[in-house]
């Protein structure tokens, strides 16, 4: 597996959605906007300088890229540099590498020991969509790691035998996306991977989340709706679930098929599938699911996971390849795609 973490912030209805799955802030003035996305969908807000957080496990000597959008409502107006950008800590011990942004729009980069390089002019401007990609080895020593910072696609910083190390123990252990005073920002699309496996473990090029929903019932059906057919229960506006308004419900072991709407355009890659369930229980005792793929004839299991008490929603597995082939994914094969709801205990 090579793509740790990936999200759109398109399922989302509010803050606390965001809460559930695995982001973490405790500043009130960073939030959720369901329409502010670069495509028009949800995307997270910051309006002071504080951080948005998001688990990241990677161990020492390994190889991290983080890909994102972000969008400065406005350039800050002192000449004090502030960390507006990302950045890695470490068990409490601070930074191992950061990413950031003067008033003028210049890139500082950091390495846990301080500024590394010199200030790259004119990089970074108001009020647009820009696709970041950072590339970082975590140094074994102080001395053997990097960092190498895309915009755009093109490289603006690069650097090799610099300090992203604390201690023969340490680990990354969360990604901060941060904002700032004054203006605010926004951040879309974030992508988080390794340099591990034969597919999305270097740099992607400018990308983009795609959220998809049921739009028709497949093969089993053994799950029941509360009214309507199952995949009405379930194809509820993106940003907007309406929980127990209307669902699909079960109490034993059993599958439900569903077809998902196409993907909008014709990409020319697809770099993994994800799936993600909005799910609660009703009563005391364990019940566990998972959510497969079924492409043609082929099956994908996810992730077993257990119900919550309360809605929340889960992150159910991370499909990189068509299981039907174990081959790239093709436009023609995610349209074709169903989703399986599978009740396992």
């Amino acid at each position: 597996m090579t793509l740790l973490f990936a999200d759109g912030f398109d399922i989302y209805a509010d803050r606390a959605d965001v809460g559930q799955t695995g982001w973490f802030t405790n500043n009130a003035s960073l939030d959720l906007s369901t329409t502010g996305g670069r495509f028009g969908g949800g995307c997270l807000t910051a309006t002071v300088a504080n951080n948005w957080r998001c688990p990241a496990v990677v161990p020492i000597g390994s190889t991290v890229i983080i890909c994102f959008a972000y969008y400065f409502n406005n350039l800050p107006n002192s000449t004090s540099t502030f960390r507006a950008l990302v950045g890695g800590s470490t068990q409490g011990d601070g930074r191992l590498f950061s990413v950031e942004s003067n008033n003028t729009g210049a890139m500082r980069c950091f390495g846990q020991s301080g500024q590394v390089g010199s200030d790259v002019s004119d990089v970074f401007v108001d009020q647009t969509w820009q696709w970041i990609e950072v590339k970082v080895v975590l140094g074994t020593t102080a001395s053997n790691g990097s960092l190498e910072v895309r915009v755009d696609g093109v490289t603006k910083f690069s650097e090799t035998g610099i300090d992203t190390f604390n201690n023969s123990n340490s680990i990354l252990n969360s990604l901060y996306f941060t904002g700032r005073a004054g203006g605010g920002v926004r951040i879309d699309d974030v992508i988080i991977m390794d340099g591990n496996g034969s597919t999305m473990n270097d740099y992607i090029g400018n990308a983009r989340i795609d959220t998809l929903i049921p739009n028709s019932n497949g093969t089993e059906d053994d799950w029941v709706a509360s009214a309507g057919s199952q995949y009405q229960c379930l194809d509820d506006v993106i940003g907007g679930s309406n929980d127990n308004t209307d669902y699909v419900y079960l109490d034993s072991p059993g599958l439900l098929d569903l077809q998902m709407s196409n993907i909008v355009g014709n990409p020319a890659t697809i770099y993994a599938v994800q799936t993600r369930t909005r799910v609660s229980k009703s009563d005391v005792g364990v019940r566990t699911f998972r959510t497969n793929l079924l492409s043609s004839a082929s099956t994908a299991n996810g992730l077993t996971k257990g119900f919550p008490i309360g809605y929340s929603w889960l992150r159910n597995g991370i499909f990189e390849k068509d299981p039907n082939g174990d081959v790239a994914w093709t436009k023609a094969a995610v349209d074709a795609l169903q989703i399986q709801l599978e009740m396992l205990s």
